[in-house]
């Protein structure tokens, strides 16, 4: 069948209505399109039981479904990606700024509707450009995409292949993602049990405790507590939006759980923030679960109640009651918060659940673990945040999980005030043989992630005000702060009997064959831990750049301070009463030369308006400085990459054979020094590979290799374990690290001793690689207990590194 042809020019019109047709074995034509077409959206959802029927043929487990947005350059078009194609977008071979060649299109046309929405595309197979990209997708993103045209005229926002109302996050299920997901209320409907000042003044006058015998009337509450949502879409099952969200909510008389279902998640979850004040009606209530099992005694802080509320039967009715119109005689309780500092968290009881806000010095990256007790292929994703406080020995270390706060985590890096609510302290170590006791926080399914200027409730605290005080006075260095990289806590045992028996002996250890097939599997910024035996047989040790790390520091520093303190002066300029007088002529005279300032100095000027109201007065200084004389000879002289010292080499032995792994450690491998100019840049290139085109980077990886080596890692070794039948070799990465306190044991400082306690001792000078290379025949013809780290970075780029390798032990 052929079709008129109107935008001759159009490469995908052209192929779909005229195309070179292609004949299946299953007697299905498909239209070809040799012209490069680029991947500019990329949408995941939960297949349903009709989505079966869509792909009869495919075997195996359908668990989510991928629609796209492919261009041209000239127009848009929304397809669906057949399944054989999922395993590319697991690993993120095909990814948001793919360049796509041959692409073969199922085309079907629906007989019973004109116009637009007629035409129904399935792509059944393509081909990646590999390498860099082309002068076309160059110029794809200086385009405005949203105002270029859709092909067949219809756009939708919702799946093509199931019934679902939304699209999920490519990498989690736990965030919102998408314009369905709205960030303002809804318009609140005329209510005639109002009186004049618009609220009911008695509804809920008799509290929450005894709603559950009466007749259910509007209640008046305030949310004290936010959960993370909860996907439980099944493919099994047909729902629309299968989303559930729960709030801890308060009144005067006592706490209840709130929870929202389906599209009401959609209209109210990012409205619904602690501390507002809502009224509800048309709900239901019961006893919670606990309760009704007869657990609810055991704690007089256990939630008995439980408020369900659904758009249908019956459909509930929310409104948000601005804090200015709440009466006092509602008596409603306000936020509060629960604050431990690092000094205080040393004497706290394992399980303790808190409140934290600390200086933030570290941003890992984040990486994904597959969900327990999940579905098919369904991730959590976490990374590690370092604060500080000010107070104890050593910094608050947290796993930060997904809090359903996409655009927040997203923007998150160093140098902010952050806080953490509802975590919980986890205590481990301390044990004979083991490492010495290690304390961390993560993140629970009520805490929720703060950036200063964020909840708002908190800046008056003592806590904030007493970690802004420390901050004012406190002399830190400016290239002391890290993003990225591999990093991996709590650490493990120094001996591998002790590790053995915290994993039930030899059932943890993998053969290399069962090593390969699994390592095969892994999905993108995918994380697992695998125990191999074998021998070490090369060790390479490679120095990373260092040349003019102390002129890169100054630069830094220089441009941090030119650029705050030039926002400061232009808003200076705009007020009659200057906000803040924290920024004063002998904070900024050192800019030039300064290595180590005061935080004070750069940080942004809404935590300093914390700190106090005076007038702000260093205009002249302003004035004075010449903001872009210098900057393109400081451009010049820190933007040229670093090559690495000549590495040093042990060789036990030589093999010629299958090896898994790489000759060098990736850019994501390596933590990153941050860079205040260069955040959003920074920030972005660690992060997740984003589903629109718009937030995409050409080469993340390279973006990375831009920035230095954090100073904690001065280089790295590449280490060749053989397995002990010598048919793969594994090229593994191993990045010493400092302990956080002192081993109760001091030990050797040998190559050996390194790999067996995760770096040098902390009770000798530290030695130098050459001194290290010295011990290194020792290595030669043992067994080792060799713990992997082992990440898939996408797009066939493995990364593998050794966390320990253990002697092994003699039975």
């Amino acid at each position: 069948m052929s079709f008129q042809v109107t935008h001759p020019d159009c490469p995908l019109e052209k192929a779909i209505y005229a195309g070179e047709s292609s004949a299946h074995s299953s007697a299905q034509t498909y239209k070809i399109c040799r012209e490069p077409l680029y991947l500019i959206a990329l949408d995941r959802y939960k297949a349903d039981p009709g989505s079966k029927a869509c792909f009869s043929q495919v075997s195996g487990f359908l668990s989510f479904l991928y629609d796209a947005t492919l261009s041209d350059g000239s127009c848009r078009l929304r397809v669906t990606l057949h399944p054989n194609l999922t395993p590319l977008i697991q690993v993120n071979a095909l990814r948001c700024g793919s360049e796509l060649y041959n692409v073969e299109f199922a085309v079907e046309f629906d007989e019973k509707r004109l116009g637009p929405g007629s035409v129904k595309v399935q792509v059944m197979n393509l081909e990646i450009k590999e390498g860099p990209c082309g002068l076309a997708l160059e110029r794809l993103r200086g385009l405005d995409l949203a105002d270029m045209p859709w092909f067949g005229g219809g756009d939708g926002d919702a799946p093509l292949k199931a019934r679902r109302s939304y699209y999920l996050p490519l990498w989690n299920c736990e965030d919102y993602f998408g314009d369905v997901w709205k960030n303002e209320a809804p318009t609140a409907e005329s209510e005639s049990d109002t009186d004049e000042q618009g609220y009911h003044s008695s509804a809920g006058e008799d509290g929450l405790h005894c709603q559950v015998d009466r007749t259910l009337a509007a209640l008046i509450v305030r949310v004290m507590k936010k959960s993370r949502l909860r996907h439980y879409g099944k493919v099994e099952q047909n729902s629309e939006c299968p989303y559930q969200a729960e709030f801890q909510v308060a009144d005067r008389s006592c706490t209840a759980s709130l929870v929202l279902w389906n599209l009401l998640c959609l209209e109210w979850y990012r409205c619904l923030d602690p501390g507002v004040v809502l009224k509800i009606r048309n709900y239901r209530m019961k006893e919670t679960y606990s309760s009704r099992i007869g657990r609810g005694s055991e704690n007089q802080d256990q939630i008995q109640i439980e408020i369900s509320l659904n758009s249908r039967n019956p459909t509930a009715i929310i409104s948000i009651i601005p804090e200015s119109a709440v009466l006092r005689g509602w008596r409603l309780p306000s936020l509060h918060f629960n604050f431990l500092t690092r000094a205080e968290l040393n004497s706290s009881p394992n399980g303790t659940t808190c409140d934290v806000i600390g200086f933030v010095k570290f941003v890992g990256r984040p990486e994904r673990v597959l969900k327990k007790g999940g579905g098919f292929n369904e991730f959590s994703v976490y990374r590690w945040v370092r604060l500080e406080d000010g107070t104890g020995d050593s910094p608050i270390l947290l796993k930060l999980e997904s809090s359903s706060q996409p655009e927040t985590h997203a923007e998150f890096h160093p140098m902010l005030i952050a806080v953490c609510t509802n975590a919980q302290l986890v205590s481990t170590g301390g044990s004979a043989g083991g490492p010495p006791a290690v304390q961390y926080l993560t993140s629970t399914s009520y805490s929720q992630l703060y950036r200063e200027g964020e909840g708002k409730q908190y800046t008056y605290l003592p806590a904030a005000q007493r970690l802004l005080l420390w901050l004012k006075y406190s002399q830190l260095e400016m290239n002391n702060y890290v993003v990225g990289g591999y990093f991996s806590f709590p650490p493990l045992p120094t001996s591998v009997e002790q590790y053995l028996s915290e994993r039930d002996g030899e059932s943890c250890l993998f053969s290399m064959d069962e090593l390969k097939k699994q390592v095969g599997r892994l999905h993108y910024r995918e994380h697992r831990r695998f125990t191999v035996q074998g021998t070490i047989i090369t060790v390479c040790y490679t120095q990373l750049r260092e040349e003019v790390r102390e002129l890169y520091h100054l630069s830094v520093c220089y441009t941090q301070l030119r650029e705050e303190a030039k926002e400061l002066y232009h808003l200076s300029s705009q007020r009659a009463t200057p906000c803040c007088s924290c920024f004063s002529d002998s904070m900024l005279s050192p800019v030039s030369a300064v290595r180590c300032v005061s935080v004070v100095d750069v940080m942004p000027r809404l935590s300093l308006c914390l700190i106090c109201s005076a007038g702000l007065q260093f205009g002249v200084t302003c004035r004075d400085f010449d903001w872009d004389s210098e900057e393109e000879e400081m451009a010049a002289a820190f933007s040229q990459p670093l090559e690495a010292s000549s590495p040093l080499v042990w060789c036990g032995r030589r093999w010629q054979g299958e090896r898994l792994g790489g000759a060098r450690a990736l850019p994501e491998t390596v933590p990153r020094e941050y860079s205040y100019e260069k955040r959003a840049l920074q920030t972005k290139a660690a992060g997740l590979q984003p589903a629109c085109f718009k937030d995409t980077l050409p080469d993340p990886a390279e973006e990375l290799e831009s920035f230095p080596p954090a100073r904690s890692t001065p280089g790295y070794y590449r280490v060749t374990i053989l397995g002990l039948n010598e048919r793969l070799a594994l090229e593994a990465i191993f990045i010493p690290t400092v302990p956080l306190s002192p081993s109760p044991e001091p030990y050797e400082n040998s190559l050996a001793s390194l790999l067996a306690h995760g770096g040098p001792s902390p009770s000798t000078p530290c030695p130098t690689p050459e001194e290290l290379f010295a011990s290194a025949p020792q290595l030669a013809q043992k067994r080792f207990v060799c713990v992997l780290d082992i990440s898939q970075q996408g797009a066939e780029r493995l990364e593998v590194v050794l966390n320990r390798a253990y002697p092994c032990p003699r039975f």
